[in-house]
C-alpha cells in the first residue's frame, strides 16, 4: 500500500502526534513527533521521532493516553529547536497524516505555511 502510494505522489512522510489537547487553537502542545519517510521504489522506511518539551505540565489524561510524563520530557528539547530538522527530513515528502476517520495528504508547501 505505501508503495503504491509513494510511486502515484513521490517520497511521503506519514507523521503522527501527540499533544497536550485535542486543539491547537485551543493552545495545545506537540509533545512528541514521530514519521516514516517512505521512498519511490524501496522496500525498507526511514523514521524520525523526537520528544518536546512542552511549555506547561501535562494534563493527567493526557499523560494517561500517552504514557508521557512530566519527568520525560523535563530533558526535551522545545518545538522551536526540533523543527529545523524536521522541515529538512519532511522537504519534498507528500506528508500523510493519519486522522480519526481517514488520512490527511498535504503537499510540503502546507507544510512551511503552517509551521
Amino acid at each position: 500500500m505505501l508503495a503504491g502510494l509513494a510511486a502515484r505522489l513521490g517520497p511521503l512522510a506519514i507523521v503522527d502526534l501527540e499533544t497536550t489537547g485535542l486543539a491547537i487553537e485551543e493552545g495545545a502542545e506537540i509533545l512528541e513527533i514521530g514519521a516514516l519517510l517512505v521512498e519511490p521504489g524501496r522496500e525498507d522506511l526511514a523514521t524520525l521521532s523526537a520528544l518536546v518539551r512542552p511549555t506547561t505540565p501535562l494534563p493527567r489524561a493526557v499523560a494517561r493516553l500517552t504514557g508521557l510524563s512530566d519527568a520525560e520530557l523535563a530533558n526535551a528539547p522545545p518545538l522551536a529547536d526540533v523543527l529545523p530538522a524536521l522541515r529538512a527530513a519532511l522537504a519534498g515528502r507528500t506528508i500523510v497524516a493519519p486522522g480519526n476517520a481517514a488520512p490527511t495528504v498535504r503537499s510540503p508547501s502546507a507544510f512551511e505555511r503552517s509551521a
